[in-house]
């Protein structure tokens, strides 16, 4: 009964804060993946002409316009958009929509007079907001829950499981990313899952049809988000380490070949081949120039990068979320455990591997960015370590353990406040000239009263006071944990049987 009142509290309490703030208006990230997806269910063709007004992060060809984005995010959202616009195409629904958007406190955000803000405008935010919800917030908020049950096989107490899950979900770049129509979320949630799914099958073995669907999500992952691509290269390294059958790793790859060839004939279908891609023909001279570098933008890694991504106040992800340095202590606890040798270094692997193939890249800071976008695909092997951690802390010597709970908990506080900062501050994401985002941008910007359009605004509130609900929902969150943990929080789950521990 607690398992599942837990599972309850982090699918709502995710969902509810990945929903809470609504998806940037003037976003070209977001709006060129959107426009594909409109384009296909509102014009059944790969041309955004129509649309790309909104964004300048598109491809020409020919005289038209493309999404120069992977497209696997944006096959996904077509059927939701098609939900999207009959919902929105409905005159109450309109109505309501148009009504929300030129409230008080909504219309303090919008950088004219709100009379000037035609109402097909609005329902088109409205459109691009239930698309991601649908297929964005929505499958982290799930995936949550799902990895909160993963982490028990690790033999780690509720309570560590469900603070690690929900500083995964609400304490790091993942919540800005959760909410907004970009395909790093998903793409995480699609390797995880296929990774998290050869784990668990580790003593029996996957049947042929579930490896079909590991290899799909893999796929899939890859025409979401190109990077990915080396994720699931060691993925199949774990399966072929542990699986011990070359059936099962011809099952994986056929199940991975699909999206592939959907992703050949998108290609084909645009340029006649197979092998072209839409970054190849960028509009932005200035993308145009960064992706030319080496090979597709990618190159050696460099130690600006490296320090960029990891400590600075720039991209820093642990200068952003210093929490997750409790998993750097994580991957020293689980080293020890020689049960779950292949999984260790299966994480290791593919966390250090990632970021370095990120700092290779001309444009590792990701642009206008809420934090360092790019190295969410390998941010959910940070969670076991950092349960790990956690639970290590709940097990330590009683006179030292109220201060490591007290210093995990600052470090969480801390973590939450720059992530949420960095997400609401402004109506953009932060631009990639500023070096220091929270104390330059994001800060004065809430403190000007200067905050993302949320449902606060939609309840009357403006400014920062408009984050208050936010605020009381992840204090909630946490206190809900404790209250639920406070019998069971120190109970370790059952061990996971692996081959070797057998």
């Amino acid at each position: 009964m607690v398992e599942r009142r837990i599972t309850v509290l982090i699918f709502v309490s995710l969902l509810l804060a990945y929903l809470y703030v609504f998806p940037h208006w003037l976003d070209w990230n977001q709006n060129t993946r959107f426009d594909l997806a409109a384009a296909l269910i509102e014009r059944g063709t790969l041309q955004i002409d129509d649309y790309a007004s909104n964004t300048g992060d598109y491809a020409e060809f020919n005289g038209h316009a493309y999404s120069d984005k992977a497209p696997g995010l944006s096959f996904l959202a077509a059927p939701a958009y098609a939900l999207a616009r009959m919902l929105t195409d409905n005159d109450t629904v309109r109505a309501l929509v148009i009504q929300i958007g030129r409230s008080p406190s909504a219309a303090q955000t919008v950088n004219r007079a709100i009379e000037q803000v035609r109402p097909d405008e609005f329902t088109q935010a409205a459109r691009v907001t239930l698309t991601t919800w649908l297929i964005v917030a929505l499958p982290a908020a799930l995936f949550g829950a799902v990895l909160y049950h993963w982490l028990a096989h690790f033999a780690l107490s509720a309570r560590s499981r469900t603070w690690a899950v929900l500083i995964y979900g609400l304490a790091t770049v993942v919540a800005p990313y959760s909410a907004t129509l970009y395909g790093h979320t998903l793409a995480a949630v699609l390797l995880f899952s296929a990774w998290m799914w050869l784990v668990l099958r580790r003593v029996r073995g996957t049947s042929a049809l579930e490896c079909v669907v590991i290899g799909s999500w893999l796929g899939f992952a890859v025409i979401t988000e190109y990077p990915a691509i080396l994720i699931a290269a060691l993925i199949g390294v774990y399966a072929a380490l542990t699986q011990r059958s070359w059936q099962r790793l011809i099952w994986i790859g056929t199940g991975g070949v699909w999206p592939l060839l959907l992703l050949g004939a998108y290609n084909t279908a645009i340029f006649g081949s197979p092998f072209t891609l839409t970054y190849q023909y960028l509009a932005n001279p200035r993308l145009r120039e960064l992706i030319q570098t080496g090979v597709l933008s990618a190159g050696w890694p460099t130690g600006e990068a490296i320090w960029g991504l990891t400590f600075s106040p720039f991209r820093g992800l642990f200068f952003m979320s210093p929490v997750l340095l409790l998993a750097v202590a994580g991957f020293v606890i689980t080293a020890r455990n020689k049960a779950y040798r292949a999984e260790w270094w299966s994480s290791l692997s593919i966390v250090s591997a990632f970021t370095l193939l990120i700092s290779g890249s001309a444009q590792w800071w990701g642009g206008w960015s809420a934090g360092p976008r790019y190295l969410i695909p390998m941010l959910p092997w940070l969670a076991w370590p950092l349960a790990a951690a956690i639970d290590r802390v709940a097990r330590i010597a009683s006179h030292w353990r109220t201060g490591l709970w007290l210093t995990v908990a600052v470090l969480t506080m801390i973590s939450i406040v720059n992530t949420w900062s960095l997400t609401t501050g402004g109506q953009y994401y932060v631009p990639d000239d500023i070096l220091n985002p929270l104390v330059d941008y994001s800060w004065p910007h809430i403190a000007a009263g200067d905050v993302a359009r949320n449902w606060g605004m939609v309840m009357g509130l403006s400014g920062a006071a408009s984050l208050l609900p936010l605020a009381m929902l992840t204090m909630l969150a946490f206190a809900a944990i404790c209250y639920l943990t406070r019998t069971t929080g120190g109970q370790r789950a059952a061990r996971f049987k692996t081959p070797d521990a057998a």
